[in-house]
């Protein structure tokens, strides 16, 4: 199954709306405050603008997201989930060299931001590392259990035929997120190969009844087709 870029969630919209809400009317009351710029005041507008870039990326709008994370950079070149952010971004246009330079600042600055373990998980992917794509997946798990964590790395258990291993992480990915189908799609895929012909097959059924994606029905459909 080929993998999709899917955006590391870590604010919801709402959330983020809110927090970019909250942040601005501070900065406003601590521009008051300071009579002019300083260092808490940049503080706080790169938290701002960072919240801005989440809720930009989470509706699609990548380049916006990309000038938020930016300037929020600007204003505190030492912010390491900026960092982590805007590699995220450069990953969704396809740039590797800046994604990793980015994700590799964004842990020299900060050792413990699962959303640059998840991106160099999925850089490790590309190049077809598996043993340093698992090392940085289990890590993000570590930090901040998610389910596109689990679904990448049960993808790669997949490529190394750990079928336990896969099915294990995509049941914790549906146990976080039950009503999507690309995992029930995978995990129904798993089963067969494992000869669990019945579970694979209500895996299957279960994608077909939540996803409006025509490429993930068609290919439930086309496995379903060959098994029934």
């Amino acid at each position: 199954m080929q993998r999709r870029f899917r955006q590391n969630r870590r604010f919801g919209i709402s959330h983020a709306i809110a927090v970019a809400s909250v942040l601005s009317l501070l900065t406003v009351a601590l521009a008051v405050a300071c009579g002019g710029g300083s260092p808490e005041l940049d503080a706080l507008e790169a938290e701002a603008a960072y919240a801005r870039g989440v809720e930009l990326r989470e509706q699609g709008q990548m380049r916006n997201a990309f000038d938020a994370f930016n300037e929020a950079l600007r204003l505190n070149p030492r912010y390491g989930e900026a960092y982590a952010a805007r590699a995220s971004v450069y990953y969704a246009f396809g740039d590797q060299q800046n994604t990793i330079a980015d994700l590799n600042v964004a842990l020299r600055l900060e050792p413990e931001i699962a959303e640059a373990y998840y991106y160099r998980g999925l850089i490790f992917t590309d190049k077809g590392d598996s043993d340093n794509a698992l090392i940085n997946f289990t890590r993000a798990l570590q930090l901040a259990p998610s389910s596109d964590a689990y679904f990448e790395r049960a993808r790669v258990y997949f490529a190394l035929q750990d079928l336990d291993a896969a099915i294990g992480d995509l049941s914790a990915a549906i146990d976080m997120e039950q009503r999507a189908g690309h995992l029930y799609l995978l995990r129904g895929e798993v089963h067969l190969i494992a000869e669990r012909t019945e579970l694979g097959i209500a895996d299957l059924e279960r994608a077909l009844e939540l996803t409006d994606d025509e490429e993930i029905a068609a290919r439930a459909k086309q496995i379903l087709a060959l098994v029934r």
